[in-house]
């Protein structure tokens, strides 16, 4: 993967500069955390405009639900088990070519706020200039670490820059002053915060929002996890309304840059949380609601807002789409697609994929793949084994596992089979 070829194409005919684009990267946000995407409870309402003015896909997952592995796929639109990223902690190796180096090839000036966790284990970690950065020219930043209420971030020295700020809104003023520098370059800036993830702790202005008694819970959460499901949904959807107020900012500060107009948007997340559910709680499982993230994505005059419900799109996707929405494209080699044509065009378009390939604890005995397709999920163990299979449109809950059952046979063999084939295709030899 060494060496960075532009890969530019001219321009968009009538538009006077390539468009900018901002990356609102969450961590730990379920995709169903959002009161556009039917959750009856969470207040969203910067990201429920955003949603109105761009487009919204529903069925967005990340390829391995877990930090390091799933920011990895983010930067290279490659698998964690082809760069070798397969667990927390690991770096990202230097010769893998990020979607910024292709940016930056073609002129943009590149920007990086927030976490990064693809430097390996140092915390919070200097991530030095150069190719450890993998294209990002500036930088305020750090490796890993949760420290909302004790921030620290890097520029290009060794030295910690601390503040008695939130850490979002930190990260968040710093990335209004990036937006509004008269630099005349186009610009990619990809803004990491640290919530939803642990810790649990809203801040003031939104830690009374939600009362724990006035929880609704699902089916999918069992008696005696109930009040502990209720308790931290209540201070998860805190976290999650205070970084929406952000993203409001943030919104605001990119139209007083006058830029808002050629400006692709896009908010996502590394991966969900399962927050109960089952019994369960964080990610690095295959239920939905550890797989599924948010994706929303607004470019003024290119997309024409709705729900593109019968688009499937992985983490892998999400920087060869963007890109492709600018007039680049990453170079070969890559796993993820360019579905820029589905979502600025919004109608049928011949090769977009049909199911995701996921994978999870690479390495490990539990380790395990799945596949989702629009209609069901399925899950294998490490020897290939099914262990889980659902039918996602007659049980979205999950509360019905096919695995087992004769009647789900043909289902299973034919899910089976596009398992293995997406295996082959992503150079992935688990079985």
């Amino acid at each position: 993967m060494a060496g960075v070829p532009a890969h530019k194409d001219p321009p968009r005919p009538g538009s006077q500069a390539r468009p900018n684009l901002l990356i609102l990267y969450a961590d730990q946000w379920r995709g169903s955390a959002l009161a556009c995407a039917g959750d009856p409870v969470v207040r969203t309402p910067a990201l429920d405009g955003l949603a109105a003015q761009g487009v919204r896909v529903p069925h967005a997952y990340t390829v391995n639900p877990l930090c390091t592995p799933s920011r990895s796929s983010l930067v290279t639109a490659r698998y964690p088990h082809a760069t070798g990223v397969i667990g927390n902690n690991i770096r990202l190796p230097e010769a893998e070519v990020g979607f910024a180096q292709v940016l930056a090839a073609a002129g943009y000036r590149t920007g990086y706020i927030g976490k990064w966790h693809l430097d390996g284990e140092e915390k919070p970690g200097f991530v030095p200039p150069g190719p450890r950065r993998h294209g990002f020219e500036y930088w305020a930043a750090f490796n890993r670490g949760h420290e909302y209420y004790a921030p620290v971030y890097y520029r290009d020295q060794d030295s910690p820059i601390a503040s008695d700020a939130y850490e979002p809104d930190l990260q968040t003023d710093l990335a209004a002053a990036f937006l509004e520098h008269p630099d005349p370059r186009p610009f990619c800036l990809l803004v990491a915060w640290g919530p939803p993830h642990t810790p649990l702790v809203p801040p003031p202005h939104t830690a009374g929002m939600y009362r724990e008694q006035d929880m609704p819970l699902p089916p999918s959460v069992p008696g005696p996890e109930a009040a502990r499901a209720r308790r931290e949904r209540a201070a998860y959807f805190g976290l999650i309304s205070s970084l929406d107020r952000d993203v409001g900012r943030l919104l605001l500060s990119l139209q007083r840059s006058g830029r808002d107009q050629n400006t692709v948007v896009c908010f996502t997340a590394d991966h969900g949380d399962l927050i109960g559910e089952h019994g369960l709680y964080r990610k690095g499982r295959p239920e939905e609601e550890s797989i599924h993230v948010p994706f929303l994505v607004r470019w003024p005059g290119h997309l024409t807002p709705g729900t593109r419900g019968d688009l499937l799109l992985a983490s892998v996707d999400v920087a060869p789409t963007l890109l492709g929405m600018l007039g680049l494209r990453m170079l070969d080699g890559v796993h993820g697609r360019d579905l820029s044509i589905a979502l600025t065009d919004g109608g049928p378009v011949a090769g977009i994929p049909d199911a995701v390939y996921i994978e999870g604890r690479l390495g490990s005995a539990q380790e395990w793949r799945a596949v989702r397709t629009a209609s069901h999920m399925l899950a294998v163990d490490r020897d290939g084994n099914p262990v889980q299979l659902y039918d996602m449109r007659a049980d979205p809950l999950q509360l019905h596992n096919l695995a087992a059952e004769a009647a789900a046979a043909g289902v299973r063999a034919e899910l089976r089979d596009t398992l293995r084939r997406l295996a082959r295709e992503t150079g992935d030899h688990a079985f």
